[in-house]
């Protein structure tokens, strides 16, 4: 890599580039971070200069097919539609979905979704800052991370939670139910005098 490279590569990446097939084909070579499970974006210096400007180009392109790889399958989910659905163009790396759908129909909320999905095992959806834009808002985020797999059993988990909501929703609004720690009690989130402060 040139220091022209380094010089105009930003330091934002994720820890991991993978292939979207069904084998994990990191494109940072022998810089890759220990853990393939770190998806926190910040000022990772070395993956960055490991990957290069193609390196970046290509974690891109595997983004963005991610991305619209996911919108088949989760637009064949009852329930979820996606935010702006009358633009015709394919989305970039990410998009932004409702339940309000699910949440008319059934009663269960992008939060009580977010609660179940950590039932299965996987990183429960991302939601959107406030105030929502979109109502009852979900950004699965794919990335360039993710391989074909990870990708189909996220897609599959959301399908059944949204199964689940239709058919029995009581097992969705008592989520989780296979964690250490169960729900929080929001209410004594907004009250100063349970606060401990350190």
């Amino acid at each position: 890599m040139t220091q022209r490279d380094q010089d105009t590569i930003s330091v934002v990446c994720t820890s991991q580039v993978c292939a979207v097939d069904d084998a994990i084909n990191p494109l940072v070579g022998d810089k890759a971070p220990n853990s393939a499970s770190c998806k926190i974006i910040g000022l990772i210096v070395n993956p960055v200069a490991g990957m290069g400007a193609e390196g970046l180009a290509e974690a891109s392109d595997i983004s963005v097919l991610a991305n619209n790889y996911m919108e088949k399958g989760l637009l064949a989910i009852r329930g979820v539609t996606r935010s702006y659905a009358d633009a015709q163009s394919l989305r970039l790396e990410m998009t932004r979905y409702s339940l309000q759908q699910l949440k008319e129909e059934t009663g269960i909320d992008a939060h009580d979704v977010q609660n179940r999905m950590t039932d299965f095992g996987v990183d429960a959806m991302w939601s959107s800052h406030h105030p929502w834009l979109v109502p009852e808002p979900f950004t699965p985020e794919p990335g360039e991370m993710y391989g074909k797999k990870p990708l189909d059993t996220w897609i599959a988990v959301l399908t059944r939670i949204s199964e689940e909501a239709y058919s029995n929703s009581e097992i969705v609004k008592a989520a989780t139910h296979n964690q250490a720690i169960h729900r929080l009690k929001g209410a004594a989130l907004e009250d100063p005098e349970q606060w401990a402060m350190t």
